[in-house]
């Protein structure tokens, strides 16, 4: 099952809502825990990674403001990421400078088969063309380089209790996909899935709930209001495991034949 938004909106549009504003959800800005927080989800993206190629070049599309550049580079990544949203650019190269390109993939300046990874984290189900990203990211690779996905999981439990109230139903979602579609979408891309997984995620309760006054739950906004103004704040700020409705999807590059 593939589903989409329709009407979709414009790139133009799109484009239009990568601004700051865009991190209010973050709450980054009132709770500097968010950055470890957002560091212990990579650091399991990383660990599903390391347990199939030794660190190496590793291009992380839709960067935001770098943790997972971070997080990267302390495990011995030669990290690189492409963001479209101008604010995160700029913050992100206060630590990594030249190393961050401002656009898309499809137009990033990286030379054909010179990564060995591709991280793309809530990234897939934001762009116009699917199918035609994971080529450009198939083209960028090494031959049996990664491409490790995270995307929200229409056809996962969450999606089906919350209905038209799951939190993952955002206007700048442009498509949405099942376990079984992702892996279509690859296999015409060129690429087979090594390992498909709901996605555990690191979240903090300070976190859920600057998430869900920007993006209202009734319930869950509600029963999380109410544990913020009894907990202290070092049991809000604590990261905690969550499945929250997404995959975490690695998949190889297909060896391409020598020419020769």
């Amino acid at each position: 099952m593939q589903v989409f938004t329709y009407p979709q909106i414009s790139q133009e549009e799109s484009r239009k809502l990568y601004d700051k504003s865009y991190y209010d959800s973050w709450g980054i800005e009132c709770d500097e825990s968010v950055r470890e927080m957002k560091k212990c989800t990579f650091a399991l993206k990383l660990n599903g990674l390391e347990k199939i190629i030794s660190p190496g070049r590793i291009l992380d599309v839709g960067c935001a403001t770098g943790f997972f550049l971070e997080v990267a580079s302390e495990r011995g990544w030669d990290a690189y990421g492409v963001e479209i949203n101008p604010f995160a650019v700029k913050e992100v190269r206060k630590q990594f400078a030249d190393r961050v390109y401002e656009g898309t993939i499809e137009d990033a300046p990286f030379d054909p088969q010179s990564l060995d990874a591709v991280v793309m984290s809530d990234v897939l189900e934001h762009v116009t063309d699917p199918l035609a990203t994971l080529c450009r990211v198939n083209e960028l690779l090494r031959n049996r380089g990664l491409a490790a996905i995270t995307t929200p999981n229409i056809g996962g439990i969450t999606a089906r209790v919350f209905g038209k109230r799951w939190p993952h139903l955002k206007p700048e979602h442009q498509f949405y996909f099942t376990p079984q579609t992702v892996s279509y979408l690859l296999g015409k891309a060129g690429f087979h899935v090594v390992s498909s997984r709901p996605a555990l995620k690191a979240l903090s309760l300070n976190y859920i709930y600057a998430q869900r006054n920007v993006s209202r739950v009734p319930l869950l906004t509600a029963f999380v209001t109410a544990l913020r103004n009894v907990l202290p704040p070092s049991l809000l700020q604590k990261p905690l495991y969550f499945l929250a409705g997404e995959m975490f999807v690695i998949a190889r590059k297909k060896p391409v034949a020598d020419p020769r």
